[in-house]
């Protein structure tokens, strides 16, 4: 197993400028792709609710069960009593009945990331906590998997829970850190794609002075990550996290390809993969989740249109030997 990135720091420094401006006065909130709870019809409403209720529950059970290393059974009879399998089945319906088309693109992107975001990593490691299989850290991993999840859900329907959205917004610096403990060495399951996660982290600041600033940069996150798994040759993506100059971090997210997946790219890219941010048809879904990740970070420094954020490099994809690199930029925090 790789305990190291494959991708010299030097040649990721080169992917993009080093000194990025910033057009904003005031330090970005992390609010800005989010929809009201009233958005949704009434049957998607109940499943927000139902969900976010039932993810409570399971943080809960799964603090307690890592605290005293409890195993498989019980966390078995502790789903069945919280009705997780129900939550799981109901969250496969959301968003049908709500998605027309002349459905807000700001909704949209809401509901591609309460479907998917940590959402579905949580289901497949919670299926093998109860089967029995289960690595030393996953169930570490599944506690930081819902815990993401419930503040991602926060981030993107406020009043889903109004008083802890408040609670969200308080000043609260956060550490590098907690991304590098929750990352390394994970290994991190969609379906039938599998993937360890290898980081290589060169900044021990902070990128965040807001949980719901933290929970925006965890959406950008998680959508490049499970499309890196999805896509991983050899079941390993790198993350490598690095300060480019006085006020900005670069996050790199990469994953090796086959011949036949990097010749697909090209025959529909070109040179130009920065354009899978645009949105679009990709190389087997809607290219939503990158084009989210796109508008989140324009919003962290204040760029108007996206095709600017691309052209002047804070954020891209490139192909770099046999790997696909995505990188994005994000301020650094105060202390």
């Amino acid at each position: 197993m790789p305990d190291q990135a494959p991708l010299s720091w030097t040649v990721l420094q080169t992917l993009a400028p080093t000194h990025l401006a910033l057009y904003r006065s005031s330090r970005f909130m992390g609010d800005t792709l989010s929809v009201a709870l009233h958005d949704f019809v009434g049957a998607d409403r109940q499943i927000l609710q139902r969900v976010y209720q039932t993810l409570g529950q399971l943080l809960d059970v799964l603090a307690a069960a890592k605290d005293a290393r409890v195993g498989g059974p019980t966390i078995e009879e502790s789903l069945q009593q919280i009705e997780w399998g129900g939550a799981v089945r109901s969250m496969q319906q959301f968003g049908k009945a709500t998605i027309t088309d002349h459905s807000s693109p700001q909704l949209n992107a809401v509901i591609h990331d309460l479907r998917g975001g940590s959402f579905l990593a949580l289901s497949v490691t919670l299926q093998l906590l109860t089967r029995g299989q289960v690595q030393p850290n996953q169930l570490l991993q599944a506690f930081f998997l819902a815990r993401d999840h419930l503040k991602m859900m926060r981030n993107a329907v406020p009043d889903l829970d109004r008083p802890q959205y408040e609670r969200d917004r308080a000043q609260k610096a956060h550490r590098v850190q907690l991304l590098v403990e929750k990352w390394s060495q994970a290994t991190y399951q969609l379906d039938s794609h599998r993937a360890v996660v290898v980081v290589d982290a060169k900044f021990d600041g902070n990128v965040s002075e807001r949980c719901i600033e933290f929970a925006a940069l965890d959406r950008v996150l998680y959508n490049l990550l499970n499309n890196a798994v999805r896509h991983a040759a050899d079941q390993h993506v790198y993350l490598t996290i690095f300060q480019v100059d006085e006020h900005n971090v670069r996050f790199v997210v990469y994953n090796r390809m086959t011949a036949e997946q990097s010749a697909v790219l090209r025959e529909r890219f070109g040179d130009n993969l920065g354009s899978l941010f645009e949105g679009g048809f990709t190389t087997g879904g809607t290219g939503l989740g990158l084009r989210i990740c796109a508008e989140f970070v324009a919003d962290a420094y204040g760029v108007h249109g996206l095709q600017r954020c691309l052209a002047e490099g804070y954020i891209g994809a490139r192909n770099v030997h046999d790997y696909f690199v995505t990188w994005f930029h994000w301020p650094v925090a105060a202390d």
